[in-house]
Parts: structure tokens; sequence; C-alpha cells
């Protein structure tokens, strides 16, 4: 085999990995024919003001345990029916603690296959939710506080509704589901305690922001050429292995980087409830739906606006330009 063969290989193929998921060209430079300006001067306020109205939002965040995790990786079809589950437990629970079974909420979810480090694979949804719900008339009900017993309630609830409908799928044997569901600790999680008040909508945004960032942060990615190693740093350390720094070989880095990219003309955010065009018109609520960004700016991280969220889209197109170059023979 000639010297710098492999390399030239597995050059190729990450070319051909990033050209197919950010959808350019692959004869084309990293950026190049990519209106990027074009995605970084979209309004700020684009999602609010066609979707969101003036209200308190929460967000809420559903784990699974990592037994479950590996289904959702080579079927991503389930992230849909996972938003729905949550959704559908989300917006009882409104109703049951306001008292009003016609109460509509509104819903933003976002998939995401990754945590603070990308090296697993964390599939969880990140919903955006108005805190509170519309009634028929267009009043909007807010909710009181959310307390710690109702969220490990909810959490429950939906941890059975998620087991038998894996189970109900095939999934999972019975077996297995009566195991997942006699576990003390159950490795399910569901998160409340971010909230945006009425009003914020800086807040709100950058919080829509934080929700529809990719995986990596760009600026942390180190490729040592004498190695073939990449140093990777996150923006804060990982709970559970209390680092925020992982050191892997460049080809599985790659792989790393792989399991995260979407499936082409896959969904990966859904709207919901009084966040839908049908409901928003029938409570008299104001705003259009909003308009799919290009699947080049889903890729590239690139949300409703600015902050340091949105800069690091760019520049992690700017490390795989480099790392792709310096691959090369």
């Amino acid at each position: 085999m000639p010297p710098g063969a492999p390399h030239r290989r597995l050059t190729h193929l990450l070319i051909a990995a990033a050209a197919f998921a950010l959808s350019i060209p692959a004869t084309s430079s990293a950026g190049e024919g990519l209106d990027v300006k074009a995605w970084l001067d979209r309004p700020g306020t684009r999602l609010m003001d066609e979707c969101l109205t003036d209200v308190a939002y929460r967000q809420w965040v559903f784990s699974l345990p990592k037994a479950l995790r590996i289904y959702f990786r080579f079927d991503r079809e389930l992230f849909k029916g996972l938003s729905r589950i949550v959704v559908d437990g989300l917006t009882r629970y409104m109703r049951e603690v306001t008292g009003h079974e016609d109460l509509e909420p509104g819903f933003v979810v976002w998939d995401h296959t990754f945590g603070t480090l990308p090296d697993s694979y964390h599939p969880h949804p990140h919903v955006c939710a108005t805190d509170g719900g519309y009634l028929p008339d267009g009043r909007f009900v807010p909710l009181p506080r959310a307390r710690r017993k109702d969220t490990e309630a909810l959490c429950e609830v939906l941890r059975h509704r998620v087991i038998g409908w894996l189970l109900k799928k095939g999934k999972l044997s019975e077996e297995l589901a009566g195991s997942l569901l006699s576990w003390g600790h159950s490795g399910f999680s569901l998160d409340a305690t971010r909230r945006v008040a009425a009003g914020r909508r800086d807040r709100l945004e950058d919080l829509l922001l934080y929700m529809s960032r990719h995986p990596f942060v760009a600026g942390g990615i180190h490729y040592d050429a004498v190695s073939g190693t990449v140093h990777y740093r996150a923006f804060r350390k990982h709970r559970g292995r209390d680092t925020d720094t992982i050191s892997v070989d460049a080809v599985e880095f790659i792989a790393i980087l792989a399991q995260h990219i979407p499936h082409a003309r896959r969904h990966q955010v859904r709207y919901y409830g009084a966040c839908t065009p049908e409901v928003r018109k029938r409570l008299g609520l104001s705003g259009k739906p909003p308009q799919p960004l290009p699947r080049q700016a889903v890729m590239l991280g690139i949300g409703s606006g600015g902050g340091r969220w949105r800069q690091g889209g760019v520049r992690f197109l700017a490390v795989l330009s480099r790392l792709i170059a310096t691959l090369l023979p």
C-alpha cells in the first residue's frame, strides 16, 4: 500500500461525509457556496415573533437510561414517538394542575443526541413549553410553581409509558421491560428548572439558541498531527465523569461526529398544541407558522439569532477544514 494511502482514503470519506451532511459540493472548500451571512442575519426573534407569544416559558428535558439509548441510535423514527409521549404527558399534567380540561399549551421540541461530551450517544428531547396554556377564548392560564415532587411523579408516568411503548413496538422483551420497571433508580429523569418569565424575550431567545445548538464546541477541537489525536474540550465538566475533555484517535473522532449527523428528510424540531398554525388560528393568536431553516443551517447549529451559540457552527467548519488539510499526505 503506498505511503499516505490510508490517510487519503480517510480524507475522502471525511470530505464525502461532510459534504453530504452539510450539502456542500464535494469539490468546494469548506463554507464555499453557503450563504452563511444570510442565516446569521436572520432576525433573532423569528421563532418568537411567528410562533411564541409573550407569555412565560419553561424548558423540560427528559432523559432515558443508557439501556434504552441504543434503540434510538439505530432507529431515528423513535424520536417522533418519544416527543409525542412527552408532550402528551406534559399536556395532561398542565390540565390537571390548572383544573382546565380544555387547556391548550404550546410546545416546540428539539431532538438531541448529545450531552456535555459528544462521545456518547444520548438521545433526549428538549421541550420549550408555555408555562401554562390557553383557554378556548384565547385567555392564558399560568401554571403554579413546578414542584419537585410533581416533576418526579410526572417522570414516573413517562417512564411507564415509554417502556410500554417500546415493548409494543417490539424493541423490548417482556423480561427486559419488567426488569426496567423494577429498578429502584430508573435512569429516567425530567428536569424543569429553567423558566423564562413573560416579557424576557432576550432570555427566551438565549434559551432557544441553547436548545438548537450543535453537538460540538468548535473552539474546543484541537488536532495533534504528530500523534493523530483529537483533543476536545467542552464548555463545562460532565457531571458524572468529572471532566470536560476527551482525547481520541482522529478516526474515532470522525465516528463520534458522524453519529450526531441527522438523517436526511427527518424533522429534528417539532411543533405541538398552541405552537401549531391550526391551533393558533382557532385560538386567535397572532403570527404565522415558522418556515424551516435550510438544512445547512440546522447542521451548523444556527438557530434564531446571535450570541455565542450561532458562532460555533462557522468555527466548526473552519476546524473541519483544517483537520482535512492536516490529514492530506
